[in-house]
């Protein structure tokens, strides 16, 4: 509009820095946004991973218990296990 003349040169500066300061509080916002999800999405990802775990250590109890492995490959499974339950508290 300023270029073709159709509005004074301080309203073309003024809507100009109107918007640029829009456009900026727009991209912090969808940085923040965006952050927040990765966040979220972390948290959800170890939740899953932890239900995981703990699945494979009841089955792992579940198959020494009816002697499909003995208990010292059942103890040293469970180690594995909790270590990497461990890990996701980090």
């Amino acid at each position: 509009l300023y270029s073709r003349k159709e509005i004074p040169y301080n309203v073309y500066r003024e809507l100009k820095d109107l918007y640029e300061k829009e456009a900026d509080e727009l991209k912090t916002l969808t940085s923040k946004k965006l952050e927040k999800e990765r966040v979220l999405r972390e948290k959800q990802l170890k939740i899953a991973k932890r239900k995981i775990l703990d699945a494979q250590k009841s089955s792992v109890l579940e198959s020494m218990r009816k002697g499909l492995i003995s208990e010292d490959v059942a103890s040293e499974l469970i180690r594995d296990l909790d270590s990497e339950i461990d890990g996701l508290r980090e």
